[in-house]
């Protein structure tokens, strides 16, 4: 795929999705320093190697509530206001999750609707006059989208063909590199005091090149026992695209049978419009 064409499309994923950063889009810095992942991915040592590691797991899983807690968390909606780079306005955001890669994520901008969904190992995106079916490098940047939103039981449920633990220079965080060798790594970056995850980082692999996503994550509170960043900065390829905070949040509601099924979504938007 052409870098310039997935960039365009990846941007208006990240758009939808909860993230963050530092400088403006329309400034003149990047948002964050271009990092070599192959290299510090094989720097890290092997989580099995690593009595860090897997402490810095025990910690982050703990301070979270623990393993059979997170368990119980099957469902969760999550309501947000997004600003965008490319306008000072708010969109109201509506975003689904269910386990077993269900989620779906609404973007509610006059004079249309825009979503997109993911049921297994099918996605979406649905427009106003456009439904799209989601794949390759696009589908891979939907997954990292729904494992951020697993996380941290993700580290110990979802299958990763290696995990490793690091520390980067005059860096306050550890990191975890979680990596699934078809399709992406997952890296997290791990406040050593508090334990939550403060950073969030996603490498798409695409044909001979990869594409970077980052999720800064602050303001944690706790909703019905789960802890969640109310704070989000969205960064795509080192350039702030979206801040976003939560207003709404619902943990464990029953969702429709059919929630994360393409006709559904149709049906919900030709009544909305």
């Amino acid at each position: 795929m052409d870098k310039k064409l997935f960039l365009l499309i990846a941007i208006g994923l990240m758009l939808s999705s909860t993230a963050f950063a530092f400088d403006n889009f329309h400034g003149h810095k990047a948002a964050i320093e271009k990092l070599n992942y192959d290299s510090l991915f094989a720097a890290a040592t092997p989580i099995e190697n690593s009595v860090a590691g897997k402490k810095l797991i025990e910690d982050c899983l703990n301070t979270y509530g623990g393993v059979e807690h997170l368990k119980k968390l099957k469902t969760f909606k999550i309501q947000y206001f997004m600003e965008a780079f490319l306008s000072k306005q708010k969109i109201e955001v509506e975003k689904f999750y269910a386990l077993n890669r269900k989620y779906k994520i609404i973007r509610h901008q006059q004079p249309s609707l825009e979503c997109r969904i993911m049921n297994g190992t099918d996605s979406w995106f649905i427009g106003r006059d456009t439904t799209l079916f989601i794949y390759s490098g696009k589908y891979k940047a939907e997954l990292f989208s729904y494992l951020t939103l697993s996380m941290p039981l993700a580290i110990k449920t979802e299958p990763f063909s290696e995990i490793k633990y690091g520390k980067r220079e005059s860096d306050t965080l550890s990191y975890l590199y979680m990596k699934k060798n078809d399709s992406l790594m997952i890296v997290l970056g791990v406040d050593n005091k508090s334990h939550f995850i403060k950073y969030v980082e996603g490498i798409i692999y695409q044909d001979t090149t990869s594409f970077v996503f980052v999720n800064k994550l602050d303001d944690f509170n706790k909703v019905d026992g789960y802890f969640f960043p109310y704070t989000l900065v969205n960064i795509s390829m080192g350039l702030e695209v979206a801040r976003s905070v939560i207003t709404n949040l619902e943990i464990n509601p029953i969702l429709k049978e059919n929630e994360f099924e393409k006709e559904s979504v149709l049906m919900s938007a030709k009544k909305t419009h």
